[in-house]
Order: C-alpha cells, then structure tokens, then sequence
C-alpha cells in the first residue's frame, strides 16, 4: 500500500475516533498498523474484500440477465418454450461461481431484471457453461429483443 493510501486510511481512522469513542482504542491500533506500514496485520484494518470482481464477468452477469429478459420477452408474445424451465433464469452456484454474488446484487440489491429476480442458487456448477451456450446462439439472432419462436427455441435448447 502506497504512503498516500496509508495516510488517507489513518485519517479515516482519525475521524471514525471522533464519531465512534467507545471504539477510539480499536481504531487507534489501527491506526498504528498503517502509520508504521505493518503490512502482516492489514487485514485488521481493511474490512473490504481482497478479491474484485473482474470486469468481463459482471459483463456476463449482465449479458446472460439480458438474455432471459428477451426469453420471457418472447414468452410474453406468445412462445411456448418446450422446456419452460430452461427458458427462465435459473441463478448460478453460489458455492463454485463468481457470477452468484455480483447476480445476487443486480437482483435483490439493485432490484434490476425484475423477470429473473430473486437470485437463484443452481447448485450447480453446469449452469454457467449452459449459460455461455445460449449466449453463444442469442448472438447469432438480429433483434436481440424481440425473438422469433425458433431463435428462442435454439437458445434454449443449446
């Protein structure tokens, strides 16, 4: 961590000491932890996640909403899809796929793609390669919005 984000946490640090008293000590030590640069106890200090999500999977995240979006789209005018259940959003594996947590905040976070909400756990890991699969025949289609019964149909059952 370079000397200005240390300083700009540590006075964060310093404002947290005025607002919370009770908790002065805490944020004290904390502070102590980034003003000397102890990088081992910075985890202490830093509640946020290590891990960041990677632009073309919350792409995708969003790409696949899309895509169940023109689904039911598609089923609002008519289609009957002959497998309803691979015609609706059917979440992603929550203990195996990235895509679970950023779907998860689009979804009942955000209230974004209403139609596909709430987020489903899968359980399992097969449905992102499913996903990537359709994704693959829905970008073959011209009118993304508005599907004719035989490209839904072959997104489905890709």
């Amino acid at each position: 961590m370079n000397r200005e984000t240390r300083q700009i946490i540590f006075n964060q640090l310093e404002i947290l000491k005025l607002l919370d008293p009770e908790q002065a000590d805490r944020y004290g030590k904390q502070q102590q932890i980034v003003d000397r640069g102890f990088s081992h106890f910075y985890e202490e200090v830093l509640t946020v996640d290590k891990h960041e999500a990677s632009s073309s999977m919350q792409q995708e995240v969003i790409d696949i909403l899309n895509m169940f979006r023109a689904l039911n789209r598609a089923i609002d005018d008519g289609w009957v899809p002959s497998d309803k259940d691979d015609a609706r959003f059917q979440g992603f594996d929550a203990n195996n796929d990235d895509h679970y947590s950023f779907a998860h905040f689009l979804l009942d976070v955000q209230r974004r793609f209403d139609e596909s909400a709430p987020n489903k756990n899968s359980h399992s890991s097969f449905s992102i390669e499913k996903y990537r699969s359709m994704l693959r025949e829905w970008a073959k289609v011209g009118n993304k919005f508005k599907l004719t019964e035989e490209e839904a149909e072959a997104i489905i059952k890709a």
